[in-house]
């Protein structure tokens, strides 16, 4: 938010809409070259602010305040430091204010958006020329660049293509902002930084500064608060709204954009006067000159676009800043992170095939000998008319899911209305159904085909065609078939080498058509089990199918047994030489994919893609293999090359659920969000329920990391409903899964115990699964929770075993770094110290920096409880950096409230009670009850040692009352030692008998489930009280604590008792 100079007032422009940026080892202006600078500083080079920022130099000021490089004690990296004017910080309801904005503005987190980290205050010796003995502040990120307007004035013009580029970031910032329901009130070129990025080829970053104080949200403001924020921007870049003090919306960002637009391409603001009122006045009387006016050669297009931002009316702009430039940009193609909007992209040229679904053929005559007819009939059509590659054939799998979903009824033609529900749902022009009739014993049976094709748009029947044949001559009888099909339709033949490919889609041995149709069947009911008990007859018969080795691996994958998932994906790629190029490519592409080999993968599916242009399948599968070869970039161009199919296909659903994941990979969850809501919106209208509960999966997983776990529960419960109601089993176990993780988040442990439960028991058709795994690993941590930690380190470590021989390296360090965590708690603290290290070292080698972050995290609380503090600290401040650099928000918080007490051991009480009260605030605001109460009592602490005990008492007073919805152990145990510090400091005699009986019941339960670290803490505490309330023998236990906790590691605790014995 920060450059090396206090810009200069331009014509036209206020000083409240100066903004002050910085670029790192700078030097500072002396005063002689910048007079704001004689004025008094509040801060010295070498000052410490609040007990944790120590001032590197002052930078400049502006209207706001001034402005530091600080280094933050606390992470050990610089920020910067932006003091708030006491005239502004200090009025009525300002502060409260400004605590709740700061904490919408924090949502805001995007790669083109400057973060702003805390509010703090820090307390000034009193003066008699001072307002105010506080000083209240901002800390955000410290950037090193020049602002945009500095840039643009040394560059201009600005080539159309720079123009692009970075109002592509620009926009991009501003409707992130939006999405997180924040105005930025005073949006212009030197509120926007350059920052020119290291890594070679990428060119200079925008990131949009001042949100932090922009102080404004899309909601009905109160009266006291409208006058201050509709006023606040810099007049030659207000919107006429915010020039007249009327209401501001998203609406009024887009106005000054276009400003900032306007000035790139021409080098100049389209409103300027004598002075500032006069600029702002303008705009509300006249338009603006064409920016073509002053930059010759300017495409119309720009004309166009801009003065469209520029409207008068807030309703003639456009919806979002992502579509202005997207208007701009003809071949032009937007950032990989933004969801493109209707029209956003160019139309492509591409000509579209016809979609085709096969739905399948009744029988005419209950046989159920004969049942498998039905499935075999329609692989071979499908196969017979996808040959030609003229129609785009509907899997079978999604012909399965539109009929569960739709409900289909079992009738020979369907009506219209019927028609039209599968075009909207699966965007299909021709649909195939029919009838069979078999005749005559098995063996030796006669078919009978009656085949009809509808066109649904109209609902007119397109062909009608009957056929019979020998059931031992089934291809023969298709093959036929396939041919008139393909005639009546106005396809052309199959050449010798595509029919030969349709034969290789059934077996040929006896028995084994049936076999295999009945494989495929239960594989499309989400029968895995029984497809794999059908499918391996075949292979063991016939094992030079390929087909049944490629359902193999499709059925194994939905038993999430990934082992041989990936042994019948190799085998199939083996046989698949004689395969059609494109049944070919796909089977390569999943062997690929199954054995991790992400760069041959790429390959297979860039060919599959510019074999079928059109398949939005493989574009995702494309996409997927991308991201996970590493390859973010190409995967933003392939997600780019979906969203310029032509209409319909570049709205399916699918896109937006593949960009969801693409954007949670990218750690930017806020578009993950919106690019799953979308899918949601989308999936709903179409009737697609799977791809509804996939999306909302993908919502509750954004959501739970941007730290709202009450939210994220309400999606992945409708995701478990919608999978159970369309009989996907494995979908609606791995919700339930989903639903445990948000119930551990809320501490809602009875409840994450029944769903586990119930999981378990839905869980013994996946044994030796990964799904198996994941469940053993939720309840590892949940029985951690409850206090039994030897049940917990048994199911953690059969987690770790079994993702171990399913060769999934990182799920099993993750869950070492569990078993680790159980460890230090039962008082093993050297070999889970080791264990730690370990899995830090391999989270890091294999890209992992979720289970980098839990490592650091878990070692620092270690080397609390050893008394190492400024080791704590450290391992603490990379885990907080670590996730605050991914976004992980909820995790954020949980270690910013751990390194509050390493702040308060090390007697940085102001450090403390700030971290705290921020932990504080963000789990009130998101339903934690428990973790509240956690983050109270630490408050309570800090104000014990401070001697403020009736603050303290009243802060442990709130804690308790949460207490009932509390069902940890370890935040059970908190809440009461805290309690029994107070009462042992300034309680009465009945509080500290009380305290001590309470304390008992906790020590039964701590012995109990092993848990030795608390049952030290709890006996340190009923200790205390003890000696109190009279016992004779508290020496004695201080001593016994001490030798113990001493003996295991816990230094900490050990000096504690030694010192209460010496006292």
């Amino acid at each position: 938010m920060i450059c090396s100079h206090t810009m200069s007032l331009k014509a036209g422009e206020m000083a409240q809409g100066v903004t002050v940026t910085m670029v790192r080892g700078g030097k500072e202006p002396s005063p002689s070259q910048n007079p704001a600078l004689l004025s008094h500083k509040t801060f010295l080079s070498g000052d410490v602010v609040a007990e944790r920022y120590r001032v590197i130099r002052f930078i400049g000021e502006g209207s706001c305040g001034e402005v530091y490089e600080v280094e933050d004690l606390s992470l050990r990296e610089r920020v910067a430091l932006k003091t708030i004017r006491p005239e502004r910080a200090f009025e009525p309801g300002t502060l409260k204010r400004f605590k709740q904005e700061l904490r919408l503005a924090r949502r805001v987190t995007h790669a083109h958006v400057c973060r702003v980290f805390d509010l703090g205050e820090h307390s000034l010796p009193r003066s008699a020329e001072a307002r105010s003995h506080k000083v209240l502040f901002l800390t955000m990120e410290l950037l090193e660049g020049q602002t945009l307007r500095e840039y643009v004035l040394r560059k201009v013009p600005l080539s159309t293509e720079q123009v692009l580029a970075l109002g592509r970031q620009m926009a991009s910032a501003l409707d992130a902002a939006h999405a997180a329901q924040v105005i930025h009130r005073d949006f212009k070129s030197s509120n926007v930084v350059l920052v020119e990025e290291t890594t070679a080829g990428q060119g200079l970053r925008a990131v949009v500064t001042d949100f932090g104080l922009a102080l404004g949200v899309v909601r009905e403001e109160t009266a006291e608060e409208s006058q201050e924020s509709r006023f606040a921007g810099t007049p030659s870049y207000m919107s006429p709204e915010q020039v007249e003090g009327n209401a501001l919306s998203r609406a009024s960002d887009l106005y000054s954009l276009g400003v900032v637009l306007y000035e790139m391409v021409t080098g100049r603001l389209p409103f300027v006067a004598d002075t500032a009122m006069a600029t702002a006045l303008q705009r509300l009387h006249a338009p603006p000159a064409p920016p073509s006016t002053w930059a010759r050669g300017l495409a119309p297009r720009w004309d166009e676009v801009l003065l469209r931002c520029l409207a008068r009316r807030p309703e003639d702009r456009f919806p979002t800043a992502m579509e202005a430039l997207g208007a701009l940009q003809e071949q032009e193609v937007t950032s990989f992170v933004e969801r493109p909007r209707l029209g956003q992209f160019p139309a492509s040229s591409l000509v579209t095939r016809r979609v085709m679904a096969v739905l399948g053929l009744r029988s005419l005559w209950a046989r159920p000998d004969m049942d498998w007819l039905a499935t075999a009939l329609a692989e071979v059509l499908a196969a017979e008319l996808a040959a030609c590659r003229q129609v785009r054939l509907l899997s079978g799998e999604e012909v399965a899911v539109f009929r569960q979903e739709l409900h289909l009824p079992e009738v020979e033609g369907l009506s219209r209305e019927t028609l039209r529900r599968i075009r909207v749902h699966s965007q299909v022009d021709l649909l195939l159904s029919g009838t069979y009739l078999v005749l005559g014993p098995p063996g030796g049976s006669t078919l009978r085909l009656d085949i009809h094709v509808q066109d649904t748009a109209t609902g007119e029947p397109v062909v009608h065609l009957t056929e019979t044949g020998l059931e031992q001559e089934l291809l023969a009888l298709l093959a036929r078939v396939g041919a008139r099909l393909r005639a009546q339709l106005g396809l052309g033949p199959l050449t010798s080498e595509q029919a030969g490919g349709v034969r290789l889609m059934m077996p040929v041995g006896p028995g084994l058509a049936r076999l295999y149709a009945e494989g495929l069947t239960a594989l499309r009911s989400y029968d895995a089990a029984l497809a794999v008990e059908r499918l391996e007859q075949v292979v063991a018969r016939e094992p030079t199918f390929v087909m049944a080795h490629s359902a193999l691996a499709e059925a194994f994958q939905r038993l999430y047994q990934v082992g041989r998932a990936r042994e019948a994906a190799r085998r199939a790629f083996e046989l698949s030489e004689g395969l059609p190029l494109e049944e070919r490519l796909l089977v390569r592409a999943r062997h690929h994919a199954a054995q991790a080999d992400w760069d041959a993968a790429v390959e297979d599916y860039q060919a599959l893609l510019e074999l079928c242009p059109d398949s939005v399948e493989y574009g995702i599968a494309l996409m997927s293999a991308q991201m996970n070869a590493g390859r973010f970039q190409a995967a933003g161009s392939t997600l780019e090359r979906l969203w310029r199919l032509p209409l319909p296909l570049s709205e399916d659903p699918r896109i937006y659920v593949a960009a969801a994941a693409a954007m949670a990979t990218a750690s930017d969850f806020e578009s993950s969000l919106r690019h799953a809501a979308t899918a949601v919106e989308k999936a709903r209208l179409r009737g697609q329920w799977l791809i509804v509960a996939e999306a909302l999966t993908s919502e509750s997983f954004a959501i739970r990391t941007l730290g709202a776990p009450g939210r994220s529960l309400e999606k992945v419960e409708e995701a478990e409903r919608l999978c159970l109601s369309c009989g996907d089993r494995g979908g609606a176990l791995s919700a339930m899964l989903g639903r445990a993780v948000a119930l551990l988040d809320l501490v809602r442990l009875h409840e994450a115990k029944q769903v586990l439960a119930s999981a378990s028991q839905l869980v013994g058709a996946y044994r030796g699964a990964v799904i198996e795994a994941e469940v053993l690993a939720l309840t590892g941590w949940l029985k951690c929770a409850l206090g039994d930690l030897p049940e917990a380190l048994r199911s953690t470590g059969e987690a770790q075993a079994l993702f171990q021989r399913l060769e999934l390296r990182a799920e099993a360090n993750h869950y070492r770094i569990q078993r680790a965590m159980i460890l230090r708690h039962q008082g093993a603290l050297s070999e889970a110290q080791a264990q730690l290290r370990e899995g830090g070292r391999v989270a890091k080698a294999l890209g992992d920096d979720y289970s980098e972050a839990w490592s650091h995290h878990e070692l620092g609380n270690l080397l609390l409880d050893q008394g190492e503090l400024s080791a704590a600290r450290a391992c603490l401040g990379l885990a907080l950096k670590l996730r605050r650099a991914r976004g992980f928000q909820a995790f954020v918080v949980d270690t910013a409230l751990d390194l509050a007490r390493v702040a308060l051991r090390e007697g940085h009480w102001e450090e403390a009670l700030s971290l705290a009260e921020q932990a504080c605030s963000f789990y009130e605001e998101q339903e934690i009850a428990s973790k509240q109460g956690m983050a109270l009592a630490l408050m309570a602490r800090v104000k014990l040692v401070r001697g403020e005990t009736q603050d303290a008492r009243e802060l442990l007073a709130r804690a308790r009352k949460l207490e009932g919805s509390n069902e940890s152990i370890f935040i059970q145990t908190e809440l009461l030692c805290s309690w029994a510090r107070l009462v042992a400091q300034a309680g009465t005699f009945s509080e500290r008998r009380e305290g001590a009986l309470q304390l008992q019941d906790i020590l039964k339960r701590t012995r109990a489930g092993g848990l030795v670290q608390l049952e030290l803490q709890a006996r340190l505490a009923q200790a205390e009280l003890e000696l109190l309330c009279g016992g004779g023998l508290a020496t004695d236990a201080y001593t016994a604590i001490a030798e113990e906790a001493e003996r295991l590691g816990y230094f900490a605790i050990a000096r504690r008792a030694q010192a209460a014995v010496q006292r």
